[in-house]
């Protein structure tokens, strides 16, 4: 079974690889990215911590891809 993050990103890029302009790199490039700017990002708390399970809480995409995937169950 799928992790969240990755089925969010599979959506992304199944809806993205319609648009040959959006997609100038292939789609393990962009799963890549995709994947490190949801979960690699730092954290203090009185020392320095990396998130290893789920969206990373500073991450851009943390309030983006729960949108994804709820929009996807409704339709």
């Amino acid at each position: 079974m799928y992790e969240a993050i990755d089925l969010a990103i599979k959506i992304i890029l199944k809806r993205k690889q319609k648009d040959k302009q959006i997609m100038k790199l292939n789609k393990q490039d962009m799963k890549h990215l995709f994947k490190l700017a949801a979960t690699n990002m730092p954290f203090i708390f009185n020392e320095l911590y990396l998130q290893l399970k789920g969206v990373s809480m500073d991450s851009p995409l943390a309030p983006i891809l729960p949108d994804i995937l709820m929009e996807n169950i409704e339709n």
